[in-house]
């Protein structure tokens, strides 16, 4: 597997196109760098994505009586169990 960085940046004044940030993608096999402009609520897939992983990252800190320091753990067990659940249309899970 190849390893992939990524970095968002910004906020900048609002571009012609509307964009304020960007992300950054590098291979740093290849050294191959990609700088995407992305304007707030621009990929309605991936902020629907974030909205559910902070749904359930927030409901599993409340369950668990947990402080909000925990965030970050609680946003990668969130994932981990968004891959290893069933997805319409597929018919295994990845």
């Amino acid at each position: 597997m190849e390893l992939i960085v990524s970095d968002t940046c910004g906020p900048f004044q609002a571009s012609f196109g509307g964009a304020k940030h960007f992300v950054t993608l590098m291979d740093k096999k290849t050294g191959l760098l990609v700088a995407v402009p992305i304007k707030a609520k621009s990929n309605g897939v991936a902020e629907r994505a974030n909205r559910t992983i902070k749904d359930r990252a927030r409901a599993a800190l409340a369950d668990a009586g947990l402080g909000p320091k925990m965030w970050a753990e609680a946003v990668v067990a969130a994932v981990y169990v968004m891959n290893r659940s069933p997805r319409a249309g597929q018919d295994k899970t990845p």
